[in-house]
């Protein structure tokens, strides 16, 4: 996952992207796009907001008669991000996305097509309703102190859930998986400077951390008697040094 904020050359992208997406060539056409996204660009002193929902609804019911096999699904996601213009050379950005998705099934390892379910013993029924939730939030900094130099620096953390929820529906009793959370966090920070109009050096610094307690990394046995392993958390620091030309 990646948040990005609007600003002065992210927009300029989206306006290229529409013009060669839906083949704008004429004035009038172009006009209309630069004032579009304008208004998603914060001037001094403003703020700007987006707001953003999706749902979505799936429903397998009937499909082959069987009541096994996917059942539903579903979806809920949105997110808002704010940018705030201290002046033309400084803007700060803030974020929050939450994602809610869920799907349910049944399963029954015994059954044969066009043969239904024994529903005892080994071979019981049992269902799972599936979700991934996840929190995540960020900032983020731009400024140009100077003619010649550029500033950035973003923060993000996520929170992310896994849930199983099996449970038996005809047969012996089972024990559903457990929850698995994972935890992620990064910091980057960079600066340009510029040494003609095309050409110049950048530096980036990035930290990011993560940690999760997925039984598949921890005490997790496969049938063949493979084990797996991991730190937990894990942590990268990186450090890039380059120079860019733009022909």
């Amino acid at each position: 996952m990646s948040g990005v904020f609007e600003n002065r050359d992210s927009v300029m992208f989206q306006i290229q992207e529409m013009l060669r997406t839906e083949r704008i060539t004429n004035e009038s056409g172009i006009l209309h796009e630069i004032e579009t996204y304008n208004d998603l660009v914060p001037g001094a002193g403003e703020l700007s907001l987006t707001f953003f929902v999706e749902a979505a609804k799936d429903d397998y019911s009937g499909r082959d008669g069987s009541d096994l096999g996917p059942q539903k699904g579903s979806a809920v996601n949105f997110s808002i991000d704010a940018a705030y213009a201290f002046t033309d050379r400084w803007q700060v950005t803030g974020w929050y996305t939450k994602y809610d998705t869920s799907y349910e099934q049944k399963t029954c390892q015994g059954a044969t097509s066009p043969n239904p379910c024994p529903g005892t013993g080994a071979n019981q029924i049992w269902s799972a309703t599936l979700k991934n939730l996840s929190d995540n939030v960020g900032l983020g900094l731009r400024g140009k102190p100077v003619d010649k130099v550029q500033l950035g620096a973003d923060a993000s953390y996520s929170n992310i859930r896994d849930q199983f929820q099996q449970s038996a529906v005809a047969g012996n009793p089972i024990s559903s998986l457990p929850d698995v959370t994972t935890k992620l966090a990064r910091l980057t920070v960079y600066g340009k400077y510029e040494i003609e109009k095309n050409a110049g050096v950048r530096i980036d610094y990035i930290y990011d951390r993560y940690s999760s307690d997925d039984w598949l990394w921890s005490n997790w046995m496969y049938a063949d008697g493979t084990t797996l392993r991991q730190n937990s958390p894990q942590t990268v620091n990186f450090f890039a040094a380059s120079y860019y030309f733009k022909f």
